[in-house]
């Protein structure tokens, strides 16, 4: 089996002031194995987006992003929420909180 990606748009990014935002879009289309012809193929597609603060912007920046995944087999989605904090010196602290769904 053999795919090949079509519709990838990687990080479409808009900003606005202090506030930053990013989107994507893709697509797996499967081609069928003549090695393998019981196999069913079936097509992916995926979306992505976020919303935050540059992690530039002093002191403290934050952030919330989602991904969507639907296929012929699994549907889901994760969720993800960031909160950072720079010091001196370059240094940075993270907390960030993850949740996937599929079925």
């Amino acid at each position: 089996m053999t795919s090949s990606t079509r519709g990838c748009v990687p990080g479409s990014t808009v900003a606005a002031g202090r506030l930053r935002g990013d989107g994507g879009f893709g697509m797996s289309l499967k081609e069928p194995d003549p090695r393998h012809p019981e196999l069913d193929i079936a097509n992916a597609y995926s979306g992505t987006s976020a919303c935050g603060t540059p992690t530039s912007s002093p002191p403290a920046s934050r952030s919330a992003s989602t991904a969507r995944l639907r296929e012929r087999y699994t549907e889901g989605g994760l969720v993800m929420a960031r909160l950072g904090r720079r010091f001196a010196a370059g240094h940075m602290v993270d907390l960030s909180y993850g949740h996937s769904v599929y079925r």
